[in-house]
């Protein structure tokens, strides 16, 4: 009985101790489920702020891909402003070069007109003092005739008067009503030399007054018809180089005439009048 009260302890015992341990048990259980709860909410929360901080990657990366975007579109831009800019440098650069040819040309056309201007400009300075020579010329020839006639006279007055050849005077005329205003026709009337011989008395004294005059006459006739002629001829060769200057380019510059060419002409008429009047008293002492 002791025995069976002992077992029976024994298995009471047991089943305690087997109900705690259950008991135990479904504490560990429940706080495994608890822990395993809790441990499922801390992952769920890591899951949601990964998500979060994904979500705000994602953000970041479309902003970042929409700035590349816009940056290869600026870039694909830049490049066709580049190629255009490029095919205007080269427009500006063919244009700057057909521009430097035709400034070039312009330039040899300048000269080519400069050095027609210089050679015209030297062609008149050449007339000028062809014109100038030759009323210097005339001047000097005509002083020379006249340096010749009036002593010639005032010896005649005196004791021997001396008489200019006949064939002098009609050649002289001859050349002085066909003269063309040119230097060396003159040069040729004026080199025909006075005859110096003195005639005799006898014919000396059968010379009459009346055909020394008409001498005087007709040679002084021809100087002044000479005279008019020369100037004449002047004047027109000085109008033809002016029209020949006026056709080229309005820029250029004619030499401006010297005080010597503009007082020729009125010192030559001066000159004219004065050898007539000397003629006149000339031909007043001889009718006298």
């Amino acid at each position: 009985m002791l025995a069976n009260y002992q077992n029976t302890k024994y298995y009471q015992q047991y089943l305690e101790n087997s109900t705690k341990i259950n008991n135990l048990e479904l504490k560990v259980t429940q706080f495994q489920l608890i822990n395993q709860r809790n441990t499922n909410q801390y992952l769920q929360n890591q899951v949601l702020q990964q998500t979060e901080f994904n979500q705000l990657l994602f953000s970041e990366l479309d902003n970042k891909c929409e700035q590349l975007s816009t940056q290869i579109t600026c870039s694909q831009n830049l490049e066709i402003q580049k190629s255009e800019l490029q095919l205007q440098n080269v427009q500006i650069y063919n244009i700057v070069q057909n521009q430097k040819e035709e400034l070039n040309s312009m330039i040899q056309t300048i000269q080519l007109k400069d050095q027609r201007i210089l050679e015209l400009e030297n062609e008149m300075l050449q007339l000028n003092n062809q014109q100038i020579q030759i009323k210097y010329n005339n001047q000097k020839n005509e002083e020379k005739i006249y340096n010749k006639i009036i002593p010639d006279t005032q010896q005649q007055q005196q004791q021997t008067p001396q008489l200019i050849d006949q064939n002098y005077i009609q050649k002289s005329q001859k050349s002085f009503l066909s003269q063309t205003g040119s230097q060396k026709s003159f040069a040729v009337a004026i080199e025909v030399p006075i005859n110096q011989n003195i005639e005799p008395q006898s014919l000396l004294n059968e010379k009459s007054n009346s055909e020394q005059i008409s001498t005087l006459n007709d040679l002084l006739e021809g100087l002044l018809a000479f005279e008019n002629q020369s100037h004449q001829s002047l004047l027109s060769e000085q109008n033809d180089s002016q029209s020949a200057s006026n056709q080229q380019p309005s820029e250029m510059n004619l030499p401006a005439k010297s005080s010597t060419q503009i007082q020729s002409q009125p010192e030559s008429t001066a000159s004219v009048h004065k050898k007539k009047k000397t003629m006149k008293s000339i031909k007043d002492s001889q009718i006298w």
